[in-house]
């Protein structure tokens, strides 16, 4: 019933608008939107400022350039451009094409990237899928499947990242915690799981796991412990 009472908001050009309540938002070009936004789908084309959160009930699609003040969410967000959030992020599925920045924690049922991303609280999710073609950093990092790979060289879009962007395909993390965890090109002073693979390019300082431990030849772990 809510949603029959919304309207759309819709803004092109240079634009100026409120913060309110709507069904669909759809803002394309440059400029501010005043106040949070509170709508069941929001896309963003173009440089946006918006002085307040962002919440959408269905999904938060984002090319371009986006800063949005306060929190996101919404059932699914997709990067494929450059996004700066004050607060926290949080949705069933996170999708990054770009490059996502998130100034508290990162929360999901699924988080997946083939670009890069700076958390500076937890990155939280069920599962975890993390393609390196740019760097990626987090405070924190838990999860129930957590997968971070070098991509190969096989695709020309592999080859043309790494043509422009040499020798930074590296996650970093203070602490990285899930139940089964596969790591490559990864630097964490803590990596605790059930089944823990370390591949190659890795720097851990301690894994911690329950069950199994395997570490590849190119990697460097100081210490492990069964617990």
């Amino acid at each position: 019933m809510e949603q029959k009472t919304r309207r759309d908001l819709t803004i092109s050009g240079i634009m100026g608008g409120q913060g309110g309540t709507y069904h669909s938002v759809n803002l394309h070009g440059v400029g501010k939107i005043n106040g949070p936004l509170d709508c069941i789908d929001f896309h963003c084309h173009g440089r946006v400022s918006i002085q307040g959160g962002v919440k959408a009930e269905q999904i938060a699609e984002i090319h371009g350039d986006a800063r949005i003040a306060g929190n996101l969410e919404s059932g699914q967000v997709k990067v494929h451009g450059k996004t700066n959030v004050g607060g926290s992020v949080s949705g069933e599925e996170i999708k990054i094409h770009g490059f996502l920045k998130v100034n508290r924690n990162c929360d999901a049922e699924s988080f997946s990237t083939r670009g890069g991303f700076r958390i500076n609280g937890l990155l939280n999710a069920g599962t975890i899928d993390i393609q390196l073609y740019a760097p990626c950093e987090a405070k924190e990092i838990g999860g129930g499947t957590i997968r971070i790979q070098k991509p190969g060289m096989a695709s020309p879009f592999s080859k043309f990242i790494r043509s422009i962007l040499p020798k930074i395909d590296v996650l970093t993390a203070e602490t990285i915690e899930g139940d089964d965890i596969y790591l490559e090109n990864t630097r964490a002073k803590v990596v605790r799981g059930t089944n823990v693979t370390i591949g190659p390019g890795c720097k851990i300082d301690i894994v911690e796991y329950k069950q199994h431990f395997d570490q590849d030849k190119n990697a460097n772990v100081l210490k492990s412990r069964r617990v």
